[in-house]
C-alpha cells in the first residue's frame, strides 16, 4: 500500500446513508481531487459480500465521473474500485470500538459483538471521536450515553435537531446534521433544484425526522396519494421545502444554517443536488 494513501473505514456500510450520501460524496471528492489516493473499507453486521459491495462503490464512482465503465474512470477512482473491500462485523459496542481505535487489545463476548484478544497494528494512538449515525429516540439516547457525537441524516429541520438534542441528553456531545442544499440568485430556481433531495422523506423509516414538524401528518398523506416519488416532491408546498432544506439565495441559506445551529447543530453538512455536483459545490461555497 502506498505510504500516502488514506484508508477510510465506513461503519454501517450496508445502509441507505452510505449509498445515497457517503459514496457519492467520496466520488465527487475524487473527481475534484484526482491526485488523492484513497482506500475504502466497508463494515457492517449484514454480509453484503465483496461483489455487491464493490458494485455499490463502482456505481457511485461512475455516476460522479460521468463514466460508462471502469476504463473511463480517472486513476484514483479506478484504484478505489479495485482495492475496496467489505468486512462483515458489528461495531455497535462503542466502548470496544474506542479501545480498539486506541490500540488496546480487546476481548468482548456480548450479544452482538465477539472479539477475542483483537488488537490493531501500529501500537497505541489517540482514538478519534466516535459519532453514531442514528435517528430514533432510543438510539439517540444510547448515542448520548456511549458516543462522542451523533450524525443526523437529512432532512434535519431545526425542530428535529432540537428534539434529537433533548433525546441525546448529553451536553458535551457533537451533533452533525445533514441537509439537501441548493443556492441560486433566483430562490425559486434553487427551491426547484433541491426538491430532488427530498424524494426519500415520505418513505417508511423517515418518520423520526418528520414527527416534530407541524405538517408531519400532511407530508405522510401527500406521499400516500402521490403515485411516484417525483410526483411527491413536485407537490411539496414551497414553505415545506424551505423548512426541510438549505436553499434559496445566499442570504436565505445563511438564515437556514443559523436556525439549525440555534436548534443544536454543531456542524452542518450540505448535500449538493443536481446533475453537476462540482458546480453545485461551487454554488454552495458562496454561502461562506
Amino acid at each position: 500500500m502506498a505510504a500516502d494513501r488514506t484508508t477510510l473505514l465506513i461503519l454501517g456500510a450496508s445502509g441507505d446513508l452510505t449509498s445515497r450520501l457517503l459514496l457519492p460524496g467520496i466520488a465527487t471528492l475524487l473527481r475534484a481531487q484526482p491526485s488523492r489516493s484513497l482506500e475504502i473499507v466497508g463494515a457492517d453486521l449484514r454480509d453484503l459480500g465483496q461483489d455487491e459491495w464493490r458494485e455499490r462503490v463502482r456505481t457511485a464512482m461512475t455516476l460522479a465521473h460521468g463514466a460508462g465503465d471502469d476504463a473511463e474512470l480517472g486513476a484514483s477512482a479506478r484504484q478505489v474500485v479495485e482495492t475496496t473491500r467489505y468486512v462483515a462485523g458489528d461495531a455497535t459496542d462503542a466502548t470496544a470500538l474506542r479501545a480498539l481505535l486506541s490500540g488496546d487489545e480487546v476481548s468482548v463476548d456480548g450479544r452482538y459483538v465477539h472479539l477475542d484478544a483483537v488488537q490493531l497494528e501500529g501500537g497505541r494512538r489517540t482514538a478519534p471521536p466516535i459519532l453514531a449515525g442514528v435517528r430514533g429516540p432510543r438510539s439517540l439516547a444510547l448515542a448520548g450515553r456511549v458516543a462522542d457525537g451523533t450524525v443526523l441524516a437529512e432532512p434535519s429541520a431545526p425542530e428535529y435537531i432540537a428534539q434529537a438534542r433533548q433525546q441525546i441528553g448529553a451536553a458535551d456531545h457533537r451533533v452533525v446534521a445533514y441537509n439537501a442544499a441548493a443556492v441560486d440568485a433566483d430562490p425559486e430556481a434553487a427551491r426547484q433544484a433541491v426538491r430532488a433531495g427530498l424524494e426519500w422523506i415520505g418513505e417508511p423509516g423517515w418518520e423520526a425526522h418528520l414527527r416534530p414538524l407541524p405538517f408531519a401528518d400532511e407530508i405522510v398523506a401527500l406521499r400516500a396519494r402521490s403515485a411516484t416519488r417525483a410526483d411527491f416532491v413536485a407537490a411539496l408546498p414551497d414553505a415545506w421545502v424551505d423548512s426541510l432544506t438549505v436553499s434559496g439565495t445566499r442570504d436565505d441559506a445563511r438564515a437556514s444554517l443559523a436556525r439549525m445551529r440555534a436548534a443544536g447543530a454543531d456542524c452542518v453538512v450540505l448535500q449538493p443536488v443536481g446533475d453537476d455536483p462540482v458546480q453545485a459545490l461551487v454554488s454552495l461555497a458562496s454561502i461562506y
